[in-house]
């Protein structure tokens, strides 16, 4: 069984043909509707309290750079200067000087510092070693060979913790309060209903059934994006997505919307947890008070990366059309 099909993926029927509707191919890791397509990373089985968020975060970064220091492998960091790259840069950043042994490499564009300049003018440039990119050379750059075998550290699956850009999109952002049976075309709300009702909150918000739908039907794809981009170079695992793990994968089913997006009628509260993290290393106001989110050069290639991938075997070998 593959982890990824095209043939699947591209079938006009495939969930009832709701597939196009989330921008990026969809795989659900429930079990509930998907029986052909095999997952990487199942559904918890249930969400308990855990860990605060910034307590994960910090457990995160340095168990990635425990692993490079006994694999004595280097770290190459996909930043992109959104929220969830730029923390996976403030974590590392506080505890790097304790593993001098790992040498990590920002590859980042030059629309990564324009996101962010004074992160990269404070906590990047002349700090760390920088790897230029843009979107034709990105994947050259990441999976260059160097003298040490190496881990890329991303900031994928952020957004699977905390909503999905779809809530952002004109005709649903004034609509994320409200119950999702009024948001949604009663086609979508009947096919999705018996997914959106195993959400583990219980709340039927059109923002949470984002979130729900976005963490249990797009995690897969988001773990596999990058590995294709590479068109396999990189093993798949020697990709550390930050956000991934058991930790973060109950944080994001136990935490409520109102801690991860605190006024849903206001876009700069989005991902405030993260953004706290970030503020807490940098004491940047501005940027926790007026940061949004804005899509990443990785989500702007999902089409084009997805149309060269034919399979993804159950031995993780890429197969491309």
């Amino acid at each position: 069984m593959d982890y990824y099909n095209s043939d699947i993926i591209d079938d006009p029927d495939y969930f009832d043909g709701f597939n196009k509707r989330f921008g990026a191919p969809i795989i659900d890791r429930s079990g509930i509707l998907n029986d052909e397509l095999k997952i990487l990373t199942p559904l918890l089985p249930e969400a308990r309290p855990g860990n605060k968020f910034k307590d994960i975060v910090d457990i995160k970064a340095k168990a990635i750079l425990e692993r490079a220091k006994k694999q004595n492998k280097d770290i190459k960091v996909s930043y992109s200067g959104g929220i969830d790259s730029t923390l996976v840069m403030s974590a590392l950043s506080k505890i790097k000087d304790d593993y001098p042994s790992v040498k990590i490499t920002v590859v980042m564009s030059k629309e990564s510092i324009k996101e962010y300049p004074k992160f990269f003018g404070k906590h990047i440039n002349k700090k760390f070693p920088v790897d230029m990119a843009n979107s034709k050379n990105l994947a050259e750059v990441l999976a260059k060979k160097n003298n040490k075998d190496f881990f890329i550290v991303t900031g994928e699956l952020g957004d699977q913790l905390f909503g999905s850009a779809l809530m952002f999109r004109d005709a649903f952002k004034d609509k994320l309060d409200k119950d999702w049976e009024e948001v949604f075309t009663p086609k979508f709300v009947q096919f999705w209903s018996d997914l959106v009702e195993e959400n583990p909150q219980q709340d039927f918000s059109a923002a949470n059934v984002f979130w729900w739908l976005n963490f249990v039907l797009k995690y897969q794809w988001v773990q596999l994006r990058m590995f294709s981009m590479l068109d396999g170079k990189v093993p798949l695992q020697n990709f550390i997505h930050f956000f991934g793990g058991p930790r973060f994968q109950n944080w994001a089913m136990n935490t409520d919307m109102k801690v991860k997006f605190p006024n849903l009628k206001d876009e700069k509260t989005y991902k405030m947890p993260a953004k706290k993290y970030i503020y807490d290393f940098t004491g940047d106001k501005v940027y926790l008070k007026n940061k949004t989110k804005k899509g990443s050069l990785k989500e702007n290639l999902d089409e084009p990366i997805r149309k060269n991938i034919d399979r993804i075997t159950e031995d993780l070998e890429l197969i491309k059309k």
